[in-house]
């Protein structure tokens, strides 16, 4: 019987995510993530996504390099991602179950498979749940690597490492920084065996690094006339300072390749973009730099208010029964919340994904703890079903998923933007409602990258690539006969300054339609 429930909550999981992924149109990230990664298997050029490692595109992009057509919603690469959480899915199972017994490993299952945010992200051909995975398999493996450094347990850590810091490069800190806590909890002391092994896991780990980027040598420093570029900048300052060995060095990284170039690149492209202030938006205003408090607050918003609740009733077991193991858990939800809360990166759930696997697996301690008393049984059958409704009711849409603390649903949808709410995944939603209302033209202006032309919306000139060419409002015709309506997806709302004009205020919005297109007439 448990092993019929926990194949049918594996298949809801694969279900829920095959289901979305056929009604919802590519998000702005997706078309790119798949080029890059098919330049990366067949010309072994890894500079079109410059800023990340190329595992999680390498693996979406299998299927299209065996011959299997992409369609246009990119359903084979879509499902690649969805394997890896599958695979997500079942790692969080069989860890809980081993640690806390079958109880905790039920309900880790249970809230994992109807957690709307990974959902909304287990369809999608972008990198978050491909970084999560791997992410959870580093850090498990380092925590059996610090029970007992064997050989196989040293290899086995060395790989999943790789493989993690492969698939985002703000892996780097988040993951070492979660090594010296566990060590530290652990009370592992570090002597000469330890270290030793643990050189030949890390010596190991720039292999499968190497072996990802397949044995290529690049330059460090991309040849690229820009006078903006901090290399650039830095060059000119050595001329003016007479700083020979600097500009040397410049001119080194970029004519000489050497192995893992491209990575050496992106760690610096990454290094570089969290050094600098970006525009914010949050809850519906703009910001000159990220806040401590942004993320935070956006992830109280996001998160199902009943995995909250089990999230502190499992704290306060922690507390109190002084389990090791939960805080053990509770690092990297510490790390990646102190990372993205006080780095320059704007504020998206997503980036936490890598801490949802932990955060549930405390919420499943809290709700086995609630379950051993009657009243908690009540309790905790509530907030379940409460949870349950909250997941299914988001459904296709589980990325414009936000809990009752945001207010109702159709007032809500403008405190969030982006990746919290609107990716550019309502075409499908947008095409059936022209049909049904009698819709004779629309003026689109859509966020995303995907063509709403092969949605049967095609406009009065091609859709522009670059975001910030989308921004004008696209006019298409549909029939001779009928309404106009003008349809303004939600990012473009605020990233193009339409909510600052009387004519697109929010009390002017007559329908919203997919969660993320407003609609006026």
């Amino acid at each position: 019987m448990k092993k019929v429930l926990i194949l049918v909550l594996l298949l809801s999981f694969f279900t829920l995510n095959f289901l979305s992924a056929q009604r919802e149109s590519l998000t702005y990230d997706e078309p790119v993530h798949l080029k890059a990664g098919l330049e990366e298997w067949q010309k072994r050029d890894f500079s079109m996504d410059a800023n990340n490692p190329p595992l999680i595109r390498e693996l979406a992009a299998i299927p299209v390099v065996l011959g299997i057509k992409p369609g246009r919603q990119y359903l084979p690469s879509r499902m690649v991602i969805t394997f890896l959480g599958l695979v997500l899915v079942f790692l969080v199972f069989k860890y809980a179950k081993n640690k806390f017994g079958l109880k905790v490993g039920l309900f880790s299952l249970v809230l994992f498979v109807f957690e709307p945010n990974i959902l909304a992200n287990s369809h999608y051909l972008t990198l978050d749940i491909g970084v999560t995975l791997f992410f959870v398999l580093a850090y498990l493996s380092f925590l059996k690597f610090l029970d007992k450094t064997s050989v196989k347990n040293t290899l086995i850590w060395g790989l999943f490492l790789g493989l993690a810091l492969t698939s985002k490069v703000t892996m780097i800190p988040a993951l070492f920084l979660s090594f010296i806590l566990a060590t530290l909890i652990k009370r592992k002391k570090l002597n000469r065996a330890f270290l030793k092994r643990a050189f030949v896991g890390i010596g190991f780990t720039i292999l499968v690094i190497w072996a990802v980027y397949f044995f290529t040598f690049a330059p460090i420093i991309a040849e690229r006339k820009d006078p903006t570029r901090l290399s650039e900048r830095i060059m000119v300052l050595a001329e003016e300072r007479n700083y020979p060995f600097v500009k040397e060095l410049i001119l080194w990284a970029k004519e000489t390749p050497v192995p893992l170039g491209y990575y050496l690149a992106t760690l610096k492209n990454g290094l570089v973009f969290n050094l600098s202030s970006h525009r914010i938006d949050f809850l519906g205003r703009f910001y000159p730099d990220n806040r401590f408090y942004f993320l935070p607050t956006l992830l109280a918003l996001k998160l199902p208010v009943s995995l909250l609740l089990l999230f502190f009733c499992g704290l306060l077991r922690g507390v109190k029964e002084k389990k090791k193991e939960i805080f053990l858990l509770l690092i990297p939800v510490l790390v990646m919340l102190l990372i993205f809360s006080f780095g320059h990166f704007p504020p998206r759930v997503r980036y936490l994904l890598p801490a949802y696997p932990f955060l549930i697996m405390v919420a499943a301690l809290g709700a086995d703890w609630l379950s051993k008393k009657h009243f908690g049984k009540v309790i905790l059958g509530i907030l379940l079903v409460w949870y349950f409704i909250g997941t299914i009711f988001s459904f296709p849409h589980f990325i414009s998923y936000a809990n009752e603390i945001a207010g109702p649903r159709q007032t809500r949808i403008f405190l969030f933007s982006d990746s919290n709410y609107d990716w550019g995944q309502g075409l499908f939603d947008l095409k059936k409602y022209v049909e049904e209302n009698n819709i004779a033209s629309v003026g689109l202006s859509y966020c995303g990258t995907d063509n709403p032309a092969e949605y049967g919306l095609a406009a009065d000139r091609p859709f522009a690539e670059r975001f910030e060419d989308r921004c004008p409002l696209y006019q298409i015709k549909l029939k001779e006969e009928g309404k106009k309506i003008i349809a303004i997806s939600l990012t473009n709302y605020y990233y193009c300054g339409y909510y600052q004009h009387s004519e697109f205020s929010k009390d002017k919005v007559s329908e919203i339609v997919g969660d993320s297109i407003l609609i006026f007439k």
